[in-house]
């Protein structure tokens, strides 16, 4: 019995969680008040903005947290569900299959009781056995009262009570009536009138509380019966009700997670797509190329555009200057020229300046050289940039995989929940078997009354003709003899009830290892989705990895800088060579007045000059500025 007690405690535990429940459908029927102040169209701009200035890594780790919580939502739906229907399960068994084991225990107990009253006051027996007859009266009363104290712990309704009641006096005025009639057959054990008028009294007055008592038992055994069936009928729909949410869930996860997936790729990729094609155009020689950003992005892919503007405008800023350099140069060199017929006489000095301005001039090429190096490696930065896009490309490919393998196991989950139902049609089958065993223990009992019955008739005709007979009532012999065959058949059918109480008890058993069945498979579907988990960890990996690669953007960025950089330092250089010409080339000035003799030759130097700086100035025309 501490045993049913802990068990009570436990259904009402789980009673708790259907409050839980109700209290949830009860929150997701609320409607959310409506802002109709706002408005709509602006605070979904000012959203997406928001969304598009977050860094790229923070894009990514906020759609795998949106999809991972959606999949909990899932998971956390299904076990709610689970935990409403295990809690329906173990009701039904509380209420109604508990019951209607402990009311056919009652009636088995009930049934031998009467069949050993019968042997009591009909059959011949001896002191011995009439004590161990007592006996098992008072052990079966003892186990009689004891399950019916049990399924009055259960029965609290209003139509369970009274009958309930109703079947304690019953028992208790039969229980009184019996003992008058054992009464009688203790004055004489060995006189058989003595036990005729013990089973008249019997028959007459405890035999209508068998009655009630048979009513009642039957009337209870058919409500818990009814109220089983209904609970089943209920956890089905509820069974059908929850498979369509877990179905539908699991599509719409997907079709979320597709479309958030590819408007942040969108987001992502665009930018990228841009960037390349600019970092070409400057790689062929266009330096008037600026990066359109199309949203005011303050994210990765709009710093980068920010910086390679800057780059494009300090390149042609370089480019710029080497221009003027350049045309100075030819001014200067015209000029000579134009001056050789005047400064004849300083011919030698001349060719000794152009000389070194020549070797001026072939250090300017060289540093013009490394700018063309240093705008070389800007090009293989960009192409690294391109090439790390796109590594981010198939890792978002592998996270849509690992996304899919999470689907499968929601599908595994709902698989586990189709076998849970096909657990509950096998209690079902289990219920109407004990439904089919109950109406044959009804067969049985009344055949039992039919012969209590038979027996009372020949008792009375025994005593008859004892009466007439006198001494000479020989003839109740075989009355008596008919008696104890009846007897007999009252004891046999007393073992075919047994018999199939413990079929009875059988198919709980079955009931109990069903539900146990579908616990286990319940436990399977957590696996499963403690697989999912697992996959959506694989996916927090790829994302680390696509970080990682977004790091290697960062560095190839840095590499352009440092080439803008070397730019920058060979723009340097060559100012400071043109002034090293200048002042060169003044000197030349100077001494043409008595560098005459050597005039010719200076004006082929110049010459020279010309054409090379003509030369630099086509090279320089290729860049668009």
């Amino acid at each position: 019995m501490s045993r049913l007690h802990k068990k009570m405690s436990q259904f009402n535990y789980l009673n708790k969680d259907k409050v839980i429940v109700n209290g949830l459908k009860r929150i997701r029927d609320l409607k959310l008040p409506k802002f109709g102040h706002l408005n709509k169209s602006k605070l979904i701009v000012n959203i997406f903005k928001r969304f598009h200035n977050l860094k790229i890594a923070f894009k990514i780790i906020s759609i795998v947290l949106f999809i991972a919580t959606f999949m909990g939502g899932i998971g956390y739906t299904g076990y709610i569900f689970y935990q409403e229907q295990n809690s329906s399960i173990n009701e039904m068994y509380a209420s109604s299959l508990l019951s209607v084991n402990l009311l056919n225990e009652s009636y088995a107990d009930i049934r031998s009781i009467e069949a050993l009253s019968l042997e009591m006051l009909l059959a011949p027996i001896e002191v011995i056995r009439q004590q161990t007859i007592l006996n098992k009266i008072h052990k079966h009363e003892n186990a009689f009262d004891t399950y019916l104290n049990s399924y009055a712990t259960i029965a609290q309704n209003s139509y369970e009570a009274p009958r309930l009641e109703k079947l304690k006096e019953a028992i208790t005025q039969y229980r009184a009536e019996r003992q008058k009639a054992f009464d009688i057959v203790d004055q004489d054990i060995f006189d058989q009138a003595t036990k005729s008028d013990a089973y008249y009294y019997y028959s007459t007055n405890a035999l209508v509380y068998i009655d009630q008592i048979h009513i009642v038992l039957d009337d209870l055994i058919a409500y818990n019966n009814k109220a089983a069936t209904k609970t089943i009928d209920q956890n089905n729909q509820d069974f059908r009700q929850a498979s369509r949410i877990l179905l539908i869930l699991p599509f719409l996860a997907v079709i979320i997670a597709l479309t958030i997936g590819i408007i942040v790729a969108r987001l992502i990729a665009k930018p990228l797509q841009a960037m390349i094609k600019s970092v070409q155009q400057v790689a062929s020689g266009n330096l008037a190329i600026e990066v359109q950003k199309s949203h005011s992005s303050n994210d990765e892919t709009g710093q980068l555009a920010d910086a390679f503007n800057i780059m494009t405008t300090n390149l042609r800023h370089l480019v710029s200057q080497v221009s003027q350099s350049s045309r100075l140069v030819t001014n200067s060199a015209e000029d000579l020229q134009s001056n050789t017929a005047e400064n004849s006489s300083a011919a030698e000095q001349i060719v000794a300046a152009m000389s070194a301005a020549a070797s001026d001039t072939e250090k300017q090429a060289v540093t013009i050289n490394d700018a063309s190096v240093a705008i070389q490696q800007v090009s293989a930065s960009a192409q690294q940039i391109a090439a790390t896009s796109s590594l981010v490309a198939d890792l978002t490919e592998k996270t849509a995989i690992t996304t899919k393998n999470g689907q499968k196991a929601i599908d595994k989950v709902v698989n586990q929940m189709s076998i849970i139902g096909e657990r509950t049609e096998q209690i079902q089958k289990t219920i109407t078997n004990l439904t089919l065993s109950n109406e044959q223990i009804r067969d049985i009992i009344k055949f039992i009354r039919g012969l209590a019955a038979q027996t009372n008739l020949l008792a009375l005709n025994a005593a008859i003709e004892a009466a007439r007979a006198g001494e000479h009532g020989r003839s109740f012999t075989v009355v008596a003899a008919e008696v104890r065959k009846l007897a007999e058949q009252s004891h046999e059918a007393s073992q075919q009830i047994s018999s199939l109480i413990h079929k009875n008890q059988d198919n709980i058993n079955s009931t109990v290892s069903a539900m146990n069945a579908a616990a286990n498979d319940v436990q399977e579907g957590i696996n499963v989705v403690e697989i999912a988990g697992q996959a959506f960890s694989t996916n927090l990996e790829h994302i680390e990895q696509v970080s990682t690669q977004v790091r290697e953007i960062s560095s190839s960025i840095q590499q352009v800088a440092i080439g803008n950089q070397q730019i920058v330092d060979s723009i340097y250089s060559i100012s400071s060579f043109s002034q090293v010409t200048a002042e060169r080339v003044q000197s030349v000035t100077d001494t043409i007045a008595v560098q005459a003799t050597t005039l010719s030759h200076m004006a082929r130097e110049s010459q020279d000059l010309t054409v090379i700086a003509q030369e630099l100035l086509t090279a320089i025309q290729e860049f668009k500025l």
